[in-house]
């Protein structure tokens, strides 16, 4: 099975590499143009990027991504992972198998931008992953396979976060070998709830809130700049 892989942070990177790794056929991989950063104003690459040139894998960076013509081969499934851009129907028709997007909750909780922040902002014990298939509406699509990951009480932003990238290569790997026998369900929409993207008001403290909701935000952004 051939795959594309469309992804951008160090989060993604860590998928892409697990998947070279297990000799999974990646034909391709598209994520978001390089950008300028630091005081340098220097041209950074995007760390799926990295991973793709190590291993030799082409890369393909639109500013926006509205076909897939660009591909000398053409794939029989994508895999997605943080990759930061919708993508159109138009362009999730033109895969076979379709899209399928590996996302850093247990949904339909979560859905959206910032999940790992926010169930530790709102104090969850329970959180996961879940890998399904992409349509046009926010990480509403069937899903194939969850996992489930305990939350410390302590656990911070960090530490979740390479906990979810420990677990999230290994479910990938074992989606993607499983893949033909596995059944879809439909999301239930009533029980949703959003992650929305952060943004600066949400970083401050309230001292007059209780030590558990003070000790949860510090748990959330405590790797968020500024």
């Amino acid at each position: 099975m051939k795959l594309l892989f469309l992804g951008t942070p160090e989060f993604a990177a860590a998928h892409l590499e697990k998947l070279v790794e297990c000799g999974f056929d990646i034909l391709g991989v598209i994520t978001r143009p390089d950008k300028r950063s630091g005081r340098g104003r220097r041209m950074i690459s995007p760390p799926v990027k990295v991973v793709a040139q190590k291993y030799r894998i082409p890369v393909f960076q639109p500013k926006k991504l509205v076909d897939l013509d660009f591909l000398t081969e053409k794939p029989d499934m994508a895999i997605v992972v943080a990759y930061g851009q919708l993508i159109t129907r138009n362009v999730l028709d033109s895969v076979p198998l379709g899209f399928f997007n590996l996302h850093p909750s247990l949904l339909p909780k979560y859905r959206g931008a910032s999940p790992i922040n926010r169930v530790l902002e709102n104090g969850e014990s329970l959180t996961g992953l879940t890998i399904y298939k992409l349509n046009e509406h926010l990480d509403s699509g069937p899903i194939y396979i969850q996992q489930e990951i305990q939350i410390g009480p302590y656990e911070t932003f960090d530490e979740l976060y390479q906990k979810l990238i420990e677990y999230g290569r290994i479910l990938l790997v074992k989606f993607l070998r499983e893949f033909p026998s596995l059944d879809a369900r439909h999301q239930n929409d009533a029980e949703a709830t959003y992650a929305p993207k952060i943004k600066a008001h949400d970083l401050w403290i309230d001292f007059s809130a209780t030590a558990s909701a003070v000790k949860n935000k510090i748990r959330a952004y405590d790797s968020v700049p500024g």
